[in-house]
């Protein structure tokens, strides 16, 4: 499978994404502005009749876009999906859907990185969850977020000075809960997280 993904896709690697743009005809200046990275990577696959919902229905692939920093670090962690709390709470380990959703999925990532201020698309490269990481790593994630849930979440009420008068704001302290190295939860946008 992978060379069917790769090969149509070769003839953009090292390019800009305003070269991409020009090659598929998406117009350039609306690339770095208005049009998401996944947005012309999505359209990179669709120029070259690669069919991202044969993809994720027959293989499993769930594509995700990284930007790169020049020095090879990604620029940002990498969301992986809504925590739904109630669930999270009523679900046994072994068929829980974060252990589901690692075992039973591959990641195509679609790979930029900048030189300078441009963004150069570097290639794609397939991934999964080290079995080893699931069971172990996410599993203590997964238990420790349970955890959390079950005893409570403590709920901090204040208030801030805004320009239009006074906001009462009310914070919990799972606001930002990291776990461990590897993982990491943001309530702001219920995601999980999770850097090498």
């Amino acid at each position: 499978i992978i060379s069917t993904i790769i090969t149509p896709l070769e003839k953009f690697t090292n390019k800009s994404t305003s070269e991409i743009g020009q090659m598929i005809e998406l117009n350039p200046n609306l690339i770095s502005k208005k049009t998401s990275i996944s947005t012309l990577a999505n359209s990179m696959f669709s120029s070259t009749n690669i069919n991202l919902t044969t993809l994720k229905n027959e293989y499993n692939l769930i594509l995700k876009t990284v930007r790169l920093k020049e020095n090879g670090v990604p620029k940002e962690a990498m969301s992986f999906e809504q925590v739904k709390f109630h669930q999270v709470i009523n679900e046994k380990w072994d068929t829980s859907f974060l252990k589901k959703k690692f075992t039973h999925t591959t990641f195509l990532f679609v790979v930029f990185q900048y030189v300078g201020d441009e963004l150069y698309f570097k290639g794609i490269k397939l991934w999964k969850m080290p079995e080893e990481t699931i069971n172990h790593d996410l599993k203590d994630f997964w238990l420790l977020l349970k955890n959390r849930l079950e005893n409570g979440i403590v709920l901090i009420l204040y208030s801030s000075k805004i320009s239009f008068g006074k906001s009462i704001v009310l914070s919990a302290d799972i606001i930002i809960f990291i776990i461990s190295s590897l993982f990491h939860f943001n309530n702001n946008q219920k995601s999980m997280f999770y850097t090498t």
